[in-house]
């Protein structure tokens, strides 16, 4: 990771709020509306485009004639992983201290690193001219990417080139004024445009199947005014200005990708997009995306989206493995970070107010090992929590005893990071957060009660919650689940205890193999009615009396609670 850390203020970020990687070719900036996305960006976009220069103090020569050797000097102490902009320079025995500031300079042509020092070495014994900021942006963002940005935004339209509108300079209008005189001067100017309209065809297409199949795109005059039609086939056609919003969106978008070039006779290095979720569903942003990306590889032009949807950013980090940045609020600053762990992505997500119950399933799940707990847990929380829908707001899905060594509760990296499992186990644990990342666990504390270790497979999730990953764990005070219950329970699914007095010495250590073999003699080993007894549980409308599990379960009724309210 090459790590930026902007220790000045930025917008209205404060000094070393703003941490960035943009190495990546793709980035995504995600957080809620109004914290200062768009920005942040346009700062640092702008930043970098314009290169840097170095501004030296100290001891050193007026004319900032710095030596080969304090050149060098500062390349070996900015070559980390990360790099502090306004970092000094300097080393305790060093004869001539001095500190180096970095700064933005108006213009990266005529304001050159090289007017300070035309020659440092590059570790291979000779001295060549070379350009500091060609080193910053090669050392970190991997090529000069950043120095013609342009940028799309939902609210405003295609610019307009001043080759055909008249204007000084490339300026936005609003309401897509603008898209039907750019398809105009395409297609009149050349045979290259008219192709370029028929791929943006091609393209819209794609994002719209199967619920439109646009035949030809044209452009016509009416009133003297250019107005862009869409042929529906059979002599039918739409005006761009009486289709919806979403339409715009996306053909502004095109338009940048696919003429750029040709309006401009310049190739756009890096493209800044600006909620481009705005007016579209979610299938079209997923495939407007997709184009995006792949017509820009060859290219090799960055992508930056900028966005408050997760849907975007969950296609943007899975599909395309892009580096996403989370903007948020910390007390009174205003904080961006990258995202590097699951747990990172699962906060940001929260913070967006996204929840998966938005998808038409449950909110919450909770793992149980076996099928009492699947009939116990949703009538015990309807009985101490009567404002929870099962099957929306949570619901109780099994691992199944020892399978839960194929389970993993842990953030993936984690998972998959643990050497003390990959032995057994491998690769394939199922990661649980992924399929929802509010979740509990309900275990039997089988032999713990004894002083024995814990069960691997159980240990392994509660080593989750040592990793930072924060979710409920209940486990039972009874050797297992079916402890709670009162000997009327047994008494009616397997009749009446042959040794009654030896049930009253019972204690939490028994589970329900000890009660029916001491109080029915019934053969460990064989099959107990789990599910009978959990029914009858429910119809005798049975309570937790030991404290320690009713405090587990109000943990799990507190997290469902707390998941539902995002």
């Amino acid at each position: 990771m090459s790590r930026i850390i902007f220790n000045y203020p930025l917008g209205h970020f404060e000094p070393g709020t703003v941490e960035l990687d943009l190495s990546s070719r793709i980035n995504t900036f995600v957080g809620i509306n109004n914290i200062g996305k768009s920005q942040l960006v346009r700062h640092a976009v702008d930043f970098i485009s314009q290169g840097y220069r170095f501004q030296f103090t100290g001891n050193v020569s007026s004319s900032f004639e710095v030596s080969n050797e304090v050149i060098t000097e500062i390349l070996n102490q900015i070559n980390t992983s990360i790099f502090d902009l306004l970092s000094a320079f300097s080393k305790p025995d060093q004869e001539i201290p001095f500190k180096a500031t970095v700064i933005k300079h108006s213009n990266l042509k005529t304001n050159s690193i090289t007017n300070i020092s035309s020659y440092y070495s590059l570790g291979d014994g000779k001295n060549v001219p070379y350009s500091l900021d060609n080193y910053f942006l090669e050392k970190f963002f991997y090529s000069k990417t950043f120095l013609e940005p342009v940028f799309i935004a939902a609210e405003r339209d295609f610019q307009l080139a001043p080759a055909w509108s008249g204007q000084p300079k490339p300026v936005y209008q609003e309401n897509g004024s603008n898209i039907q005189q750019a398809f105009d001067f395409l297609h009149r100017a050349t045979a290259t445009g008219r192709q370029i309209n028929q791929t943006i065809l091609r393209q819209l297409n794609q994002v719209l199947a199967p619920d439109f199949a646009f035949t030809e795109i044209w452009p016509d005059t009416a009133e003297g005014s250019p107005v862009l039609k869409l042929g529906l086939g059979d002599a039918k056609y739409r005006r761009i200005d009486e289709l919806g919003s979403g339409i715009k969106t996306i053909l502004h978008a095109l338009l940048v990708l696919n003429a750029y070039h040709e309006i401009w006779a310049k190739t756009p290095s890096c493209i800044v997009i600006e909620e481009i979720e705005n007016n579209l569903h979610p299938r079209a942003i997923r495939r407007l995306i997709d184009i995006l990306i792949h017509e820009s590889v060859q290219a090799e032009t960055r992508l930056i989206f900028v966005t408050h949807s997760p849907v975007v950013m969950e296609h943007l980090a899975t599909v395309h493995n892009s580096t996403t940045h989370h903007i948020y609020r910390e007390g009174t600053a205003t904080i961006c970070r990258p995202i590097e762990h699951f747990k990172d992505a699962c906060n940001a997500l929260t913070n967006l107010g996204a929840r998966a119950s938005d998808l038409l399933q449950a909110n919450f799940v909770i793992w149980v090992e076996g099928p009492t707990e699947q009939i116990l847990i949703p009538y015990l929380i309807s009985k101490y929590a009567q404002d929870l829908v099962f099957g929306t707001d949570y619901i109780v899905v099994l691992y199944g005893g020892n399978l839960l060594l194929h389970f993993s509760g842990d953030m993936p990296e984690l998972a998959k990071s643990d050497e003390s499992m990959s032995t057994d186990i491998g690769d394939h644990r199922i990661e649980v957060a992924r399929l929802n990342r509010n979740f509990a666990f309900v275990m039997d504390s089988d032999g713990e009660v004894e002083g024995k270790p814990p069960k691997r497979a159980k240990d392994a999730i509660r080593q989750a919650q040592n990793d930072g990953l924060e979710f409920p764990i209940w486990t039972t005070y009874c050797r297992e689940i079916e402890g709670i219950y009162p000997i009327e329970i047994f008494t009616k699914v397997y009749g009446l205890p042959k040794n009654a007095s030896a049930l009253a010495e019972r204690d939490h250590t028994w589970g329900a193999s000890d009660i029916l073999a001491i109080g029915w003699g019934v053969e460990r080993g064989k099959p107990i009615k789990k599910i009978e007894l959990a029914k009858e549980a429910v119809n005798s409308r049975v309570e937790l009396t030991y404290q320690r599990d009713l405090k587990a379960l109000n943990e799990i009724i507190d997290a469902i609670r707390h998941a539902k309210s995002r």
